[in-house]
Order: structure tokens, then sequence, then C-alpha cells
């Protein structure tokens, strides 16, 4: 019938856990539970919280709710004395501290037209894009930095609805780790000229650069006659791409239409006065015709009622008039 007593070790261990509390327990002996401190224990700070459970004023709530006490452990992540021989007591919880200057190699990669590719190391809790252009060699002769583009990991904490970003392939789904990525519009001309700008943004953990040779090609896709990928020809404006893939359907809602380009931007036609502007098509672009609304008819039925509400109101009307 008794409770089961237990404490509980969290943070920089190597196992944490909650473990069985057994009678005169020390401090020294539930960090060996947990297997010991991992190397981002901080060598100064360890706290264990305890239940406060010795008042006895009747009717008294007190304002404190736990204890608490603070031990040091050395460089050699050793308990001190006092840590070593401090007795626990059962509902512990033990906390080790990760240090503040402890980081684990965060890696990124780089694909393509440049000089090293592969996979590199972020030097420091502030490198950019520019940084790890310089740390592969830099762009070769071949390389097309107007589609440069960045593949970004979904962490976990992260939300984004990627229905859109789907749709323009934009974005995938590893169906067997179900990590998601999406795809950071970024500007790497603008960047190499001013590594000082805002266009070089803060890498993080897991992206891959993605640097392409010269493109040639421009895609259509969607609502048009006959999906085609075709030669990007200088001066052919957007209106000429989407007759090249047959013009758009029946279905297809042209003044909707919109680009994408192979740096992830996404730009569309714009009205100004009596005018429509289309956006310029670049090499590598992707040109998306979308399906037009479906509007909703009403059934015989629906019409019917309709129509008897209408007639019903205006004899109400009539007679409220006269």
């Amino acid at each position: 019938m008794k409770e089961e007593y237990n404490i509980k070790v969290s943070g920089a261990v190597q196992s944490p856990d909650t473990y069985a509390y057994t009678y005169n327990m020390t401090l020294e002996e539930a960090v060996f539970q947990a297997d010991g401190f991992d190397q981002s224990a901080a060598p100064y700070r360890i706290n264990v919280a305890r239940r406060i459970t010795d008042t006895d004023s009747i009717g008294y709530v007190p304002n404190d709710i736990v204890e608490t006490f603070s031990f040091a452990i050395d460089e050699s992540l050793q308990l001190s004395t006092r840590g070593s021989n401090f007795e626990l007591k059962p509902f512990d919880q033990v906390f080790v501290r990760s240090s503040p200057a402890y980081y684990e190699q965060q890696n990124v990669e780089v694909e393509g037209q440049v000089v090293y590719p592969g996979e590199y190391v972020l030097r420091h809790q502030e490198s950019r894009i520019s940084d790890l252009v310089e740390q592969a060699g830099g762009l070769t002769r071949f390389a097309y930095p107007k589609g440069a583009t960045l593949i970004r990991e979904v962490k976990e904490e992260q939300q984004i609805d990627t229905t859109f970003i789907n749709l323009v392939d934009t974005a995938q789904v590893d169906k067997g780790l179900g990590q998601a990525t999406y795809q950071v519009g970024i500007n790497l001309d603008k960047i190499m000229e001013n590594p000082g700008s805002d266009y070089n943004i803060l890498l993080q953990e897991g992206d891959v650069l993605k640097i392409p040779k010269k493109l040639q090609t421009v895609r259509i896709t969607g609502e048009v006659l006959r999906p085609v990928i075709v030669r990007y020809q200088k001066g052919r404006s957007f209106k000429d791409y989407i007759r090249a893939a047959g013009g758009a359907t029946n279905n297809g809602e042209r003044k909707d239409a919109y680009i994408v380009y192979a740096n992830g931007e996404v730009d569309r036609s714009s009205n100004f006065l009596f005018f429509r502007n289309y956006p310029d098509v670049r090499p590598g672009a992707t040109i998306y015709v979308p399906p037009e609304e479906q509007k909703q008819r009403l059934s015989t039925v629906q019409t019917v009622g309709l129509f008897t509400s209408i007639v019903t109101t205006l004899a109400i009307l009539y007679n409220a008039l006269n």
C-alpha cells in the first residue's frame, strides 16, 4: 500500500529520466544512475528542487512551495564534496544545467556550381550565405546566381501552410522521415555584391544552398492545353509562353496566372488603370495557370424555393401597403 518513491534527473546528463528512490540516496548516486554528466554540463550549476511537506499549521497556506539547493561541479565533471554527500528525499528533482558556451556542430550543405561543393560546419552563430559560398571556394564561371535557392527544413516549433507551396513544387515532404522542407527566395547576386546587406540571411542547421548552372528553359503548367517545357528566349513575353503551351483551357483563369522564379520568388500580373502589367520571365521559371473558381449553381428545388420566397415577400409587402 506504500506510495512508490522516485526522483527525477534532467538536463545535461547522459540518461535523463525518472528513477526509483532508495533510502539515504545521495546526489552523486542519482547522477550515477543517469550515467553521469555529458560534455555540455555547466561546471558551476546543478540544482535540486524539493517539496515542502513539513508544515503543521492548520489552515495556513505557505507562499513557498519548493525548497531549492545549488551545487557546483568542477572542470572534470566531478561534484563537490558537499554535493556528493547531499542526501536526497523522495520526489526530489535534480536539474543539471548546460553551459551557455557549449555548442554542437551545425552542418549545412552547398550543391552545384561552387569550387568545392559538399557539407560544411557553421563557423559562427552569425554565419551567412556569403560565408558558406566563401568556404566552398566561391562560384564557378558556369554558376547562375539568379537561380540560386535555399532549402530549409521545417522545425517542429515552426508552423507553415504548405498548401500553396506544394502546388508550385517549392516544398517537398520526405514520406519516409516526415520531414518537410520549403524554399527560401534569395538573391545571390546582391548577396555577393554586398555581403552586409539584408539579402544575406543567417543560415540554420540543415540548410541546403543550391546553385545551378545557367538555366535555359521555362516551364508552363496548370490549366493549359499541354503543359510543356520550352526554351527561354529573351524578350518573349509572359503571354507568349502561355500561348506556347496552347493557351489556357476553358477551365483556366489566365488573368490569375503567376510565375515562380528559379530562386523561389513568386510574381503575378497586376492592373494599373486600363492597363495590365505582366511579370518578366527569367530562365528556370515556372508559369502556372490556375483553374477557374467554380461557381455553385442552384438546383431546381433551390430555385423554386427562392422564387416562392420572393413572391411571398412581395405579397406580404403589397398587403401591408394597402
